[in-house]
């Protein structure tokens, strides 16, 4: 009897040592199957996401500095950013540098938005306690056309505003500037705002 469960015991060792292995196995060829599923399964779902939703890119940017007085609108340069003062005047072109104070953007930018939609991004800041009245923002191709003055009402604080710009196909694109001009004041109650940032992204 002792030698019968003694050899049972010698002839079970193996086989449950074989079933061990076989389980190890299975377990970890499910979680190499589920890591996959995971990591290329989160990839495939980014790139998905970018294609039915793709996020602008910067192009340009312009710090306080960059922004150039015009007719009617004083700039003045300040730690903190640029104050803009602009004269209430409705009729302000918002073609060519503009009616406002403007920044350039170089010929190598205008080239590649050139017939491109973007986005206009502005940072701007209120000064005083004159608050809700409206600033104006235009991207003027210097040529062929312009998106006219789109308004704003300034905030309390430090705040970014967008609007977005389908830029006209320029058959001479290259060779010239755009402009991004700024009125302060088109609310005309003489107002004042302090220009940070702009950026410029393609779509």
């Amino acid at each position: 009897m002792n030698a019968s469960m003694a050899y049972q015991t010698a002839s079970f060792s193996p086989v449950f040592y074989k079933t061990s292995l076989l389980q190890l196995f299975k377990y970890f060829s499910w979680a190499i199957f589920f890591f996959s599923v995971g990591y290329f399964g989160t990839f495939t779902i980014t790139i998905l996401y970018n294609i039915m939703f793709p996020q602008p890119i910067p192009l340009f940017s312009a710090n306080a500095q960059s922004l150039k007085p015009n007719k009617g609108t004083a700039v003045l340069q300040m730690k903190n950013g640029t104050e803009v003062k602009s004269q209430f005047v409705t009729v302000s072109s918002s073609g060519g540098k503009t009616g406002g104070a403007f920044i350039e953007i170089d010929s190598k930018i205008e080239k590649i938005v050139s017939g491109k939609n973007v986005t206009i991004e502005i940072e701007v800041s209120s000064v005083g306690n004159k608050l809700f009245h409206q600033f104006a923002v235009a991207y003027s191709t210097n040529a062929i056309g312009n998106s006219g003055w789109r308004k704003f009402p300034i905030i309390r604080g430090k705040n970014k505003y967008r609007f977005e710009y389908l830029v006209p196909k320029d058959p001479n694109a290259g060779k010239k500037y755009d402009y991004v001009g700024i009125l302060s004041d088109f609310s005309g109650i003489g107002t004042t705002i302090t220009f940070n940032s702009l950026n410029v992204y393609l779509k």
